[in-house]
């Protein structure tokens, strides 16, 4: 989930639909989720490209060509599509990063950073905007960053814009935040917001309800390999007398090295997925940030970008595989059931043992005022049995259990069955027929004797089929997700 360069591929979804941008040096190639199939294709160099779901039937993409051109496309799902260029920047000199592209209704903000080859480690951002008649551009200041330039943009339920800036500033980094009015198209005078006594490697936010704002910031411990996460939150981002605040205590010791991380909001719901050498998902719940997954990192970065009821929601995030393009962790980042019947979908989400929540010792605080809810799952626990195995799901052990009571079942008929036949042999096959009453009673004996010795183990199948069950009966609210699993049956 590096940053940057920017992924090859791209997670554009919506409340009703889905759809996969993939970016290589050959060209882009973008396609629906539902039905796989291709609405645009470009078969040119390409250095960066983002794109966003606006609507069902209409997808937003912005693009570097290696050539320099920088280029606006406009797709619709009938197939139909429009390019705009924008004119060529020098991409012979310079380095380019972090491309965001935000529609909002008929104004289109593109968002760039650029670095000189003899000034690496400053970042200049620019601004492309479309305002309903004509393109215009504006320099929003430079970041200083050794490695990629840490910033964000935040919109918010005005359509004003919230660029967010992090610069090193030696042995401390400062928060620069400036401020787009989205009805007179202007940008105020850019402000320092943060200080904080460290080197931040990365950054990342998004707005909720009632346009209030969450930054995360990841920095390195000194003189440690670890890595530490700070988080602020500023009430209303509308209100110009707020102010970001860091709220409570950090996340600490988290192993390296360092990937990237991402932030997800959904039914109330608010997740942080950290890339290091694990694949750390965090969640709140019961006012603090509790680990409720962590496994070794092995799955593909993704862009992820969201367009929900609070705003857009650009973050990096990973995917199960190349062939079936699921967020990891999307069972564990709603609050919902999911119907899941198809197994080429089942597998690769359930591919990790059914997790317990366990609370770190020094979880960040969530402000009590604006609390997500979230159903609290950390009641719910697995019998010793279940945890003792790293690969078994609730799939296979109510396979097995139910395999094993159709076995036992179908032995004790077809004894049954034969017992009765013996009865019936002829006088001449008398000797023959004791026999093998005598051995069928013996082998009914052994079974019976099997079963005893198994009553504990299918009392544990028993025990955790009632878990399961109590874990499947939460609030069924069908949403986008189910819609989109169910779109992507093969």
């Amino acid at each position: 989930m590096p940053a940057f360069p920017l992924s090859t591929r791209s997670l554009l979804i919506n409340q009703d639909s889905s759809f996969f941008l993939e970016t290589t040096s050959e060209g882009i190639f973008l396609s629906s989720q539902a039905n796989k199939s291709p609405l645009f294709e470009l078969r040119e160099p390409i250095l960066l490209a983002q794109g966003i779901a606006e609507t069902p039937n209409q997808i937003h993409l912005a693009y570097i060509k290696t050539s320099g051109e920088l280029c606006y496309t406009i797709v619709s799902t009938t197939g139909t599509h429009h390019t705009t260029s924008l004119g060529n920047l020098d991409t012979r000199n310079n380095r380019y990063a972090r491309l965001i592209l935000l529609p909002v209704d008929k104004v289109i903000h593109i968002f760039y950073a650029a670095s000189h080859l003899s000034l690496p480690d400053v970042w200049r951002i620019t601004h492309h905007l479309w305002n309903g008649q004509t393109w215009k551009s504006a320099q929003l200041g430079e970041v200083v960053h050794p490695r990629y330039p840490v910033y964000r943009v935040l919109l918010d339920s005005k359509s004003n814009l919230h660029l967010l800036m992090m610069t090193s500033l030696g042995n401390r980094s400062a928060l620069l935040s400036n401020f787009f009015n989205g009805a007179y198209h202007i940008w105020a005078q850019r402000k320092e917001d943060l200080s904080i006594p460290r080197e931040i490697i990365d950054m990342t936010g998004l707005i909720l309800s009632g346009d209030r704002g969450y930054l995360f910031y990841a920095a390195k411990q000194p003189g440690t390999e670890k890595y530490e996460i700070g988080f602020a939150s500023r009430i209303n981002l509308c209100d110009f007398g707020s102010t970001w605040r860091i709220e409570g205590n950090s996340l600490k010791e988290i192993s390296g090295p360092w990937k990237g991380f991402g932030v997800f909001q959904s039914e109330g719901n608010l997740s942080l997925l950290v890339n290091t050498d694990q694949e750390r998902l965090f969640q709140f719940n019961q006012h603090h940030w509790n680990l409720v997954s962590n496994f070794p990192s092995k799955h593909l970065p993704t862009n992820l970008v969201q367009k929900s009821e609070f705003g857009i929601n650009h973050t990096e995030w990973l995917i199960n595989s190349e062939d079936v393009y699921v967020p990891l962790f999307i069972d564990l980042i709603q609050s919902s059931s999911l119907l899941i019947d198809n197994d080429a979908i089942a597998v690769p989400i359930f591919n990790y043992t059914a997790p317990l929540i366990h609370p770190v010792t020094n979880a960040i605080p969530f402000p009590e005022s604006n609390k997500p809810k979230i159903s609290n799952t950390s009641e719910s626990t697995l019998p010793p049995e279940a945890k003792d195995s790293s690969t078994t799901n609730e799939a296979e052990l109510m396979t097995n259990l139910n395999l094993i009571e159709d076995t036992l079942s179908t032995i004790m008929d077809n004894l049954i069955s034969l017992d009765k036949k013996m009865d019936t042999l002829p006088n001449s096959l008398e000797p023959l027929a004791s026999l093998m009453k005598q051995n069928s009673r013996v082998f009914s004996a052994a079974i019976e004797s099997l079963k005893k010795q198994d009553f504990e183990t299918l009392q544990a199948l028993h025990s955790l089929e009632e878990k399961i069950v109590q874990l499947k009966q939460t609030k069924e609210k069908k949403g986008f997700w189910e819609r989109w699993f169910g779109l992507t049956k093969k």
